[in-house]
């Protein structure tokens, strides 16, 4: 994308020039057309609009889609920097220790009478940021491919290891929740369980 952008503009460029440059070199002939084919010449002018408007409207949606893009890159970063910052690192620290305390066994957590519970919370706010993540991936407000190389294999890993059912337990009395979530890594999963193979195989290797 970052490219057609470039070679467009080249490309409008180079026609500007040609342009010019055939105006000068012909102005004489030209000039005896403007008389003899004054028809012609007219509908040649207005076709030369046409087509100068439609590269100009070309390049104009290629400068916004880049510029989309850009904004898209940059939410994105700020996204991996909250992740690894200090306020995610609670929210993930309380999950794993809720996770090793329930011995992976969520789905009992997961029932309607549970709801208030803190362990419930922690989970709950774990998953939260899953999904504001999944929300704006899915509306595009962020870049897929950066955020799937950053976060795809341990979004995930933790979704099918551990909180597929603690979900699945909440959606028998809240359907709705969690919901951008699960759309996301179904989408993510024909490529993530082989990049989470991989990295498995490869932690297995290290500590060998």
């Amino acid at each position: 994308m970052k490219y057609i952008y470039w070679i467009g503009s080249f490309i409008l460029i180079a026609l500007i020039l040609v342009t010019g440059f055939c105006v000068i070199e012909y102005r004489v002939e030209i000039n005896g057309y403007f008389v003899k084919y004054d028809k012609l010449v007219s509908f040649l002018f207005q076709f030369l609009a046409v087509f100068m408007a439609l590269i100009t409207a070309i390049i104009a949606v290629l400068i916004q889609s880049k510029n989309k893009h850009d904004k898209e890159i940059e939410s994105s970063i700020e996204c991996i920097e909250y992740w690894r910052g200090s306020d995610f690192l609670e929210a993930s620290n309380n999950y794993d220790k809720v996770v090793v305390k329930n011995k992976g066994a969520l789905a009992n957590l997961s029932k309607f009478e549970n709801r208030l519970k803190p362990d419930f919370g922690a989970i709950h706010n774990y998953l939260s940021e899953y999904e504001k993540v999944a929300i704006k991936v899915n509306q595009k407000v962020f870049d897929e491919s950066v955020i799937y190389d950053q976060l795809g294999i341990i979004m995930y890993m933790q979704y099918y290891m551990c909180m597929k059912s603690f979900i699945n337990g909440v959606h028998e009395w809240n359907p709705g929740i969690y919901k951008n979530t699960e759309k996301l890594l179904i989408k993510w999963e024909p490529k993530a369980s082989k990049d989470a193979s991989a990295f498995i195989n490869a932690q297995s290797l290290r500590n060998t």
